[in-house]
């Protein structure tokens, strides 16, 4: 749509041709007095039809039969003085500037100043709209002995009149007093969103460096004025510049004194406009990290103000894992000052920080002030707790670095064996299939599979939780046999603590024992495999020969390497275990033998009499086997 030029005839000639402004300052004044807003090609193109282009007399000649007036010669224009001062104040002030223009061709032709009686002649082609310095009073005006000008002194009285007058008078508007803040600096300080949106009009320098290297908008977030903040933001300001002290306004918006919902207003903003929160000043901080450090647990509005700025920051993408200057992570600061609280299902704010900063990148083993990790910290002291939110547990398990251990060299596995229970299966399996090694040994020599046995008190419930996970740890390869510190390993803790209370669980890693010695090469004894053969030398035999008999007696014979309190019961676990293993293969092993049926009838009958010899129990199957076989 074309622009109508024609309202603003009067005005850009007297501006452009009468008072000869540059183009620039004529287009700012046409932009901030009336909202017009036009290219410089554009310009020109009108002054041209206008006839009104400076130093262009070939695109616009002279009308036909006119001639140009002669030249005023031998007058020469000196530079201002103190005497041609004096002079001039000595004389009667009249106006200022009188244009004197070419009656054939209406031309500006020359300018006479009547205060100082000298004569001034018209820009010559020398100069340039853009290229050139402005001539002094336009880029120099009037000063005081603070550096400000009128506009500043209009504006830091709040006289928004006054400063809408000096604008429209052309006054320059990016003037700098001796403090370095230009006239918008001041408006932002005094929150006068009026007076900040007229110097905009205006194209006031928004990014303007001012006193200690601040912006408008640093000045704006000190004083909290929202609307100011909103028409910089809106204007274009840089919202992540820094001050000579490296801080952009969010430093100084987190650092505020006052804990309003303004200055949380202030704070959203800015991150909404795209403040990096990852920005660090001098002393290495970043925004994040001073609203880490301000946040203070409370049971009042200042910690709901201290969490939504925690909160606002890692959800506009705050790094979770850039350090402090002393090496400390950010979620050991947020875990130093609030330690259990997130883990709690009543503590939805502390469980959305948690959230973002896992989802951010915080490891869940990230130590806490005393130095624990923060998931294994969980599950020894939380995890039990009736408050505690359990599906924290699975989200830790599923994060968690599989090879990572505590400083006493537990894994999470060990830590989450610790309480074993109704949810335990799932964080077992989830940890397990991430790889963490079922076993791995602490500084005390203990697998997650001792962990299981350092209680005290074993109700039903707790035997059958225990079951399982020992079911799981087998699958995965867990060796029963490992011994700590002490010399004592996993079996045996099962036959001392549990075995009168069931005797599922020695079967159970005895049997899990046997499948192992029977998928191994005999020759490829190596690590974990000599650790079991080791364990119990006639065990590791008897799992070896061919008749029941022969394991019978290896069995039974005088143990070397099994503490006396765990003997008897190390034995009758074993033969039971062998007698299934016999019994199990009774079916095999008489098949295409004359008489067939009666022969494994007898067999089945001698080892059930044999364990019955022992006082050994065997499952209702093999005697009901023995019953169809009569």
């Amino acid at each position: 749509m074309a622009k109508d030029w024609e309202p603003l005839h009067d005005e850009i000639r007297e501006l452009y041709h009468v008072k000869n402004k540059p183009l620039a300052e004529v287009m700012r004044l046409m932009k901030g007095k009336h909202s017009f807003i036009a290219s410089e090609r554009s310009y020109r193109t009108q002054l041209q039809k206008w006839g009104y282009s400076k130093y262009s007399t070939q695109k616009s000649p002279r009308p036909f039969g006119k001639k140009p007036a002669a030249s005023v010669r031998g007058v020469q224009v000196f530079p201002s003085s103190t005497a041609s001062a004096n002079i001039s104040s000595s004389l009667p002030s009249i106006s200022t500037e009188a244009p004197a223009f070419d009656p054939n061709g209406g031309h500006l032709l020359q300018h006479f100043d009547m205060q100082t009686n000298s004569m001034m002649h018209p820009p010559g082609p020398h100069y340039s709209d853009f290229n050139q310095d402005l001539p002094f009073d336009l880029v120099h005006p009037a000063k005081d002995h603070s550096g400000k000008t009128s506009l500043h002194h209009a504006v830091i009285g709040k006289n928004t009149h006054q400063v809408q007058t000096l604008l429209y008078a052309g006054d320059a508007v990016n003037i700098k007093d001796y403090t370095a803040n230009d006239p918008l600096h001041y408006a932002a300080m005094a929150a006068e969103p009026e007076t900040v949106h007229l110097l905009l009009r205006f194209d006031a320098d928004f990014n303007a460096k001012g006193q200690l290297g601040r912006s408008p908008l640093h000045m704006a977030v000190s004083a909290t004025s929202g609307p100011i903040v909103d028409a910089l933001i809106n204007a274009g300001a840089e919202v992540s510049s820094q001050d000579d002290k490296g801080d952009t306004p969010l430093h100084l918006a987190v650092a505020h004194p006052s804990c309003t919902a303004q200055v949380q207003g202030l704070i959203k903003a800015l991150l909404r406009a795209g403040a990096d929160g990852n920005i660090a000043n001098a002393a290495g901080l970043t925004p994040f990290h001073k609203a880490l450090k301000l946040y203070s647990p409370s049971n009042n509005s200042t910690e709901d103000f201290s969490l939504q700025n925690v909160l606002s920051f890692l959800q506009q993408g705050s790094s979770a894992i850039k350090p402090f200057p002393d090496g400390v992570l950010p979620l050991t600061i947020y875990l130093a000052k609030s330690p259990d609280r997130w883990s709690y299902r009543s503590s939805r704010s502390h469980r959305d920080i948690m959230t973002q900063f896992l989802d951010a990148g915080a490891s869940p083993t990230t130590p806490m002030a005393s130095g624990e990790p923060m998931a294994h910290y969980y599950f020894r002291k939380l995890h039990k707790g009736w408050q505690t939110d359990r599906k924290w547990a699975e989200r830790l398990c599923s994060l968690a670095n599989p090879s990572h251990v505590a400083s006493n060299g537990n894994t999470l596995l060990h830590e989450v064996l610790t309480h074993v229970g109704a949810s335990s299966n799932r964080l077992i399996d989830q940890l397990l299939r991430n790889g963490v090694d079922p076993n791995c040994q602490n500084h005390a020599g203990q697998t997650p599979m001792h962990i299981l046995f350092k209680r005290t008190r074993y109700s039903p419930t707790t035997l059958l939780h225990i079951e399982n996970a020992i079911t799981k740890l087998l699958a995965y390869g867990a060796d029963p046999w490992i011994r700590d510190a002490t010399g004592t390993c996993a079996l045996y803790e099962v036959m001392r603590k549990v075995s009168n209370l069931t005797p599922t669980l020695p079967r159970l890693l005895l049997k899990s024992d046997l499948r192992c010695r029977q998928h191994r090469e005999p020759s490829s004894e190596t690590g974990a495999a000599r650790t079991r053969s080791q364990g119990w030398p006639e065990w590791d035999q008897a799992t070896r020969v061919e008749e029941l008999v022969e394991a019978r007696e290896l069995i039974f014979r005088q143990p070397s390497s099994i503490p006396g309190d765990v003997e008897k019961v190390m034995q009758i676990s074993a033969y039971t275990v062998l007698a299934e293993k016999f019994l199990d293969g009774a079916e095999a092993k008489f098949i295409g033998i004359d008489d067939e049926a009666q022969e494994r009838r007898r067999y089945i009958a001698n080892i059930l009499r044999d364990c019955h010899a022992h006082s050994i129990s065997l499952d209702m199957p093999y005697y009901d086997k023995l019953l169809q076989l009569c």
